[in-house]
């Protein structure tokens, strides 16, 4: 979902700490786009509406609110391929024994989160071993 969709209700808050209503339009507009979920899946599964026992749904607000993300980002920080330097985050903090991982340290997403793990992990030990260890696994 773009945030453009959501957009008219931007100058909305709400978490489950701070409930605040975003009017019925809102949710109309929210379970218009399950039931377009919900038909994609019918496609490949025809029976799986009657399956479902219940849908919980988010938007680009509801990560903007939970996670203090812009736009309410799902992968991180937007990257900038003509300046990476500008969104980088390294994992090793000025404060002392702090260290990062996630999404937006380093890479953005699924990939970016065990990349950064495994660089947050070179701080503490030896990069050569655990690469082996991982490179022998089965």
């Amino acid at each position: 979902m773009h945030y453009d969709d959501v957009k008219k209700w931007e100058k909305t808050f709400s978490t489950h700490f701070k409930k605040n209503d975003r009017e019925e339009n809102y949710e109309v507009f929210k379970k218009e786009y399950e039931d377009k979920v919900i038909i994609s899946l019918e496609k490949m599964y025809p029976n799986i509406r009657s399956c479902i026992k219940s849908v919980h749904s988010s938007t680009p607000l509801t990560l903007r609110d939970y996670n203090a993300t812009p736009f309410g980002t799902m992968y991180g920080f937007h990257k900038d391929k003509n300046n990476p330097l500008r969104t980088y985050i390294h994992t090793k903090t000025s404060v002392e024994n702090l260290y990062l991982t996630g999404q937006s340290v380093n890479l953005h997403g699924v990939l970016g989160v065990t990349i950064s793990a495994l660089l947050t992990c070179f701080n503490f030990i030896d990069s050569q071993k655990l690469m082996n260890e991982i490179r022998m696994a089965k």
